[in-house]
Formats: structure tokens, C-alpha cells, sequence
């Protein structure tokens, strides 16, 4: 590959054509540089201070602007562009992109921002979901999909729990909780399975919380376990002093072959609050399930 010897101090304007070369260079003004004066016909290397284009062409496609490379071109420092940078004629999106004021838009619910490390000189684009609920449903609030809550607060009152409804509630189909509280009365339910003769708590609940009970209370034996399952019905009025003493009547009952157990309730303290248990005893070992309505109202 041939030396081409530029000359070491040339003047402004000055023209030189490498011995045996197919191109001419002229000298700049100041800061200086060969620049190419027609165009070379053969690879070559060239070797200067720098070479520039003062043409200010823009370009519009690779077959425009002040400078054009028909092949790919190999780059082996920094890249600076002073505009947009196109590939395969789409705009390419850089953290560069996100200093311009038409840079692009998040729209609804994302936010995204361009951040730039002073210290280490490095940019970063940071993307971030803003969405609430107001601005999710504001947009549309019906969907197909199931709405799932795993929050597991509690409710006591009209104003906490996992979901607080500040209006009314439309429910065309049925509605399966274990606990329902309306005002100064509140529906529950539980379900126990026994098989042993020894008196079993089938229901809880705290003094401070309710004073009177109502139960109605379903017994079942499984075809499963015997081979002539019985059933029971009944109900049940529950009451109790402030030291917890219960006092209870039992009615309305209805069975398939005789009573299949016995009920009592019971008062105990635990941490200083008053429990009140319903409990049953089988008459057998028969598995048996029972289920309990309870509606109680407040003290």
C-alpha cells in the first residue's frame, strides 16, 4: 500500500496529487485538512490530520447527502450524529432520542423518562407503569375476566376489610360467602365432620361481639360410610350472661330415624374475652357431617 506524502506544510488552497494516483487533494483553511478534490477510483488509505465534508446536504436516503458510502462502512471510534439516525429507513430510538421535544410518548399509564449519569457519562431510558385502578376503569369498566383479591383483611364495619364499597352492590347471581354481616345481625356458617362419641365445638363466637344466637343446624351421614345414611334437622335459641353463663332451648326438629346426637353450648375466657361454643355429641362412630346457620345479633 503506497505512502501518500502529503506535503508537511501546505497553504490554504493547495492542491496535490500523489504520484501515480487517480485523485487530488486540496488544503483546507484552518484547523486544516486534505480533502479530496475528485473522485478516487481505487482503494486507498489515506492518511491526514482528518478529511471534511463541508457540504451540508442532508440526507433523505442512502442515495442522498453530502457523503455517500455505496457499501457498509466500519467504524472504529465514537459515532456522533447530529440528526436522526435512520436504519432500513425507520428512525432509530436512542436514549438520544428521548432529548429531542418530539421524542416519544408513553401515553396512558406509562411514563418514560431519559436519564443521564453525569458522573459516568451513560444514559439510561427509564420506562414506568403509572396505571391506577381510577385510570384503568376510566378507560373501561367491564370485563369478562375474573377479579381475584388475595388481600385477607377482615371486616367489622362498613368502612375496612379487602374491598370497601362506598355505594350499593348489583349481584344477578348467587353469592357464596362464609359470613355476611347486615347492620346489628350477622349470617355464618360452618361445616364439621365427627366420627367419635366425645363432644365436638361445632361453633364459636365472642360475647363482646354477640349476645343472642339463632341456629339451623343440618346432620347428614354419607351413603360412603353407611349403608343407611339418617338425617336430622333442627333449631336452636342461644343466649348467655356477662360471666358467659349459656343459656339455650332447642326446637322445630325433624329426623329421618331419631336424634343422632346431642347439643349443649358452653361459656369460657380466653385473654379476657368470654367464648361462647355451641358443641354436639354423636349417639355412634357413624361419620357424620354437620352443618350450621348461625344469625346473631350484636351485644
Amino acid at each position: 500500500m503506497a505512502i501518500l506524502n502529503f506535503p508537511k506544510f501546505p497553504n490554504p488552497g493547495d492542491l496535490y496529487t500523489p504520484p501515480g494516483s487517480t485523485k487530488s487533494y486540496r488544503w483546507t483553511e484552518p484547523p486544516g485538512a486534505w480533502l479530496i478534490e475528485k473522485a478516487q477510483t481505487t482503494a486507498t488509505t489515506v492518511q491526514a490530520q482528518f478529511v471534511e465534508v463541508t457540504t451540508t446536504t442532508n440526507a433523505i436516503s442512502t442515495e442522498t447527502g453530502a457523503l455517500i458510502v455505496r457499501g457498509g462502512a466500519g467504524i472504529g471510534r465514537d459515532l456522533y450524529v447530529g440528526g436522526q439516525l435512520y436504519t432500513n429507513g425507520v428512525p432509530v430510538i436512542t436514549t438520544a432520542s428521548f432529548n429531542i421535544s418530539n421524542g416519544p410518548d408513553g401515553g396512558t399509564d406509562i411514563n418514560i423518562q431519559h436519564y443521564t449519569d453525569t458522573s459516568t457519562n451513560t444514559s439510561t431510558i427509564l420506562i414506568n407503569n403509572i396505571s391506577t385502578l381510577a385510570s384503568v376503569t376510566g378507560r373501561g369498566a367491564t370485563t369478562s375476566e375474573i377479579i381475584y383479591l388475595t388481600n385477607t383483611t377482615n371486616s367489622t364495619a362498613t368502612n375496612n376489610g379487602a374491598l370497601i364499597i362506598s355505594g350499593g352492590v348489583g349481584i344477578t347471581g348467587r353469592v357464596n360467602t362464609e359470613s355476611i354481616k347486615i347492620a346489628d345481625t350477622v349470617f355464618d356458617s360452618t361445616k364439621t365432620t365427627v366420627d367419635t362419641i366425645i363432644e365436638h365445638v361445632i361453633d364459636t363466637y365472642l360475647l363482646s361481639e354477640f349476645r343472642s344466637s339463632k341456629y339451623f343446624i343440618q346432620i347428614s351421614e354419607s351413603a360412603d360410610y353407611t349403608a343407611n345414611p339418617r338425617f336430622q334437622s333442627l333449631e336452636i335459641n342461644l343466649t348467655a350472661k356477662n360471666d358467659g353463663t349459656p343459656y339455650l332451648t332447642q326446637y322445630g326438629q325433624v329426623t329421618t330415624d331419631g336424634e343422632l346426637g346431642t347439643f349443649s353450648a358452653n361459656g369460657s375466657i380466653s385473654g379476657g374475652d368470654v367464648i361462647i361454643s355451641l358443641t354436639f355429641t354423636p349417639i355412634d362412630t357413624e361419620r357424620k357431617t354437620i352443618k350450621v346457620l348461625r344469625t346473631a345479633m350484636v351485644s
